[in-house]
């Protein structure tokens, strides 16, 4: 059409020139608005007048109605192509053309049967508009409106029918409401908001999901889901279920209010929740359950629900549980109840560079639902958690991250700012059961009350407890100790804590030690490189009773331990002493020691004389002393076996009866 003009003409038609821009537009296809109406059937023509080179065409033009309803009561012959200027009334945007043919069933909906016994079939091309099948957008957000769901679903059907396209939901004087809803299984189909928005509820059953999306490669894009703030949970289903919808991207959508969760995935892979904004529904945000695999929940907006606001949960124990999926770049904030992200009976998941703050539980946590049942190889790195625990209804719930049910999994490079808990202690990361844990790199900060700790009073069964690693972390303004492990009755094995820092951590009146093993029966513990860069008063404890196979070195500040030491002679009997200022530290695999041994009554005493060590050396030690009254001798002392042995200078018997001995050595442990 580019530089060419047109005339109209025909029965009673004034010819009249039509100019470019001013009635019609350069387009692939136009509408050409008429200055007066004709009667249906009236025949027009369209001349197109010759530019150089070009045979002027002549175009035959479409009959035109007002409305779907005039279109049925009027016959056409078979092979016509005729149209409507709108669906209820002409220009309400549900105009469209369609093609007369022979008698058949049609849905009603977007094709129509004619008063001659013909019908007009819906032509659409790859995208079809939901108001030319019917929709009417006239809720007032509520719980009033048309219901649109077969309307809907008729646009669906024709995309699908057609292998794929677009169903478009334009503007609209209120919402498209569904009580029902409808589902998409067709296959590359694509729901499209372009101003239009859906309200959802109450549902006949909370069955009746707003889309239920069961086919597969289908998008959900640029749409906003509303329902009525007044509706409790469980009054809808939920406002999308993927079921079955493999290769699904739910995407730059919204949903406000629903009473049950906004997007419920099971039982599909290669999917994508992403770019969405969820805010204050009943239940969880979102919720990747069983059979789901390959996906990924990243980039979305989360806020105020009141249960956990993004969920990776294995909701049946003995279904296949959820793996290899992605939760990342999340916006989590405000939740009621609920943790910001949770991960239950799962396999193989990144939890990752996610923002949360003043969630109701925990800001991320992991936890049995219905049974016990480990998540096994998840990574939860680099996420920002503040101000978690604001509405806690239990101790474990009082914290940045708790993990009760995790195995070969990594807590690492995460910050934690912060638990609000009025109602319980806050601790920054939580521990009950896990086996092959490592907690590392992890910054925890501004806590009135402990950094990492085991649920206090709960006991686990052996097997829960196997190989934790706490390392690198760095903690800041804790109040009391940075480190407190005591799992009731429990055998931790392999309990490893090492390289972490302390910065104006302990300065409750109540704390002693930054790091406090009590009552863990750990075998091979491992305490070394940690360094307090204030509070240097505190140190490091563990329960002598309970540990085996220590070793407590290179911390600062060096962490000196006593013992009682039992004093013997090699041969005869000291008939008594006592023993002032045992001491002992480790620097790596060394042990010192040092203490004042004075013998109050020496009785038959005589040849050398020995000390109990609280380790058995590895390898032969030594050391000096001095006798402390008049004679100021020396002393000699050799570390071999769990005792001390110690002489004179000379090899002789080193006291007499009111001598003070001041020794002091090493061993290899």
């Amino acid at each position: 059409t580019v530089g060419a003009s047109f005339n109209l003409s025909g029965p009673n038609v004034d010819d009249a020139r039509l100019v470019l821009g001013r009635d019609f537009l350069v387009a692939s296809s136009t509408t050409i608005q008429l200055s007066q109406s004709y009667p249906a059937g009236t025949t027009l023509q369209l001349l197109r007048n010759a530019i150089a080179g070009e045979d002027a065409s002549v175009i035959q033009a479409q009959a035109a109605y007002d409305t779907v309803a005039q279109m049925k009561l009027d016959s056409n012959v078979a092979g016509t192509l005729i149209q409507t200027k709108g669906y209820y009334v002409a220009g309400d945007g549900g105009g469209a053309s369609y093609l007369v043919a022979a008698s058949q069933t049609v849905d009603g909906y977007g094709d129509h049967a004619l008063a001659g016994g013909t019908v007009a079939l819906l032509q659409v091309g790859s995208s079809i508009s939901i108001k030319q099948c019917g929709a009417i957008g006239d809720s007032d957000g509520l719980q009033t409106g048309t219901e649109n769901g077969p309307f809907i679903r008729a646009a669906i059907e024709y995309a699908t029918a057609i292998g794929g396209g677009d169903v478009i939901f334009p503007p609209a004087a209120g919402r498209y409401h569904t009580f029902d809803g409808f589902v998409l299984d067709g296959t590359n189909v694509n729901l499209i908001g372009t101003g239009g928005s859906l309200q959802y509820g109450p549902s006949p059953t909370v069955s009746n999901h707003c889309i239920r999306v069961t086919g597969v490669s289908n998008t959900i894009s640029n749409l906003n889901i509303y329902t009525d703030v007044a509706l409790i949970r469980d009054d809808t289903g939920f406002a999308i279920s993927l079921n079955g919808a493999n290769r699904s991207v739910v995407s730059d959508c919204g949903f406000y209010n629903t009473a049950s969760a906004a997007v419920w995935c099971t039982d599909s892979t290669d999917f994508f929740i992403t770019n969405n904004i969820v805010l204050s529904t009943k239940a969880d945000g979102i919720h990747v359950s069983n059979g789901c695999s390959s996906f990924s929940v990243d980039d979305n907006i989360v806020g105020g629900c009141e249960d956990d606001s993004i969920a990776v949960v294995g909701d049946v124990p003995a279904g296949v549980q959820p793996s290899i999926g992605s939760v990342g770049n999340n916006i989590i904030r405000d939740g009621i109840r609920g943790h910001g992200i949770a991960y239950i009976n799962c396999n193989n998941i990144d939890i990752t560079d996610n923002t949360i703050s003043n969630t109701g539980y925990a800001g991320i946590g992991n936890y049995p639902w219905i049974s016990f049942v480990y998540s096994t190889d998840v990574r939860v790195s680099n996420n920002t958690i503040k101000g978690s625990g604001t509405n806690p209804t239990l101790a474990e719930n009082s914290c940045g991250i708790y993990i009760a049910a995790s195995k070969d999994c990594i807590i690492e490079g995460n910050t934690i700012d912060g638990v609000t808990s009025a109602s319980f202690a806050k601790v920054g990361i939580l521990l009950q059961r896990y086996q092959n844990l490592k907690l590392a790199n992890n910054t925890i900060r501004n806590l009135a009350g402990q950094g990492i700790a085991h649920i206090a009073g709960v006991t686990t069964a052996a097997t829960d407890l196997k190989s934790l690693t706490i390392s690198r972390n760095d903690f800041y303004n804790i109040s009391q100790e940075s480190i407190v492990l005591n799992p009731t009755l429990t055998t931790q094995d392999d309990l490893y804590i090492s390289n972490n820092t302390f910065e104006t951590c302990g300065y409750d009146g109540g704390t002693s030690y930054h790091v406090l093993i009590d009552y863990t029966l750990a075998t091979d513990l491992r305490i070394q490189g940690n360094k307090a860069l204030n509070e240097t008063g505190k140190g490091y404890f563990y329960n002598e009773t309970n540990c085996t196979n220590v070793i407590l070195s290179d911390n600062t500040p060096e962490d000196y331990r006593t013992w009682v030491p039992v004093v013997a002679s090699l041969s005869g009997a000291i008939t008594s002493y006592s023993v002032d200022g045992a001491v002992y530290y480790r620097k790596g695999d060394v042990f010192f020691f040092s203490a004042q041994v004075t013998i109050t009554d020496n009785g038959t005493g005589a040849t050398g004389m020995t000390m109990t060590l609280p380790v058995t050396p590895n390898y032969w030690g030594g050391g000096s002393g001095r006798e402390l009254n008049a004679g100021k001798q020396m002393v000699s002392v050799s570390a071999e076996s769990a005792n001390v042995k110690i002489f004179k200078y000379d090899g002789t018997y080193p006291a007499a009866t009111g001598d003070v001995l001041k020794i002091s050595g090493w061993c290899g442990t």
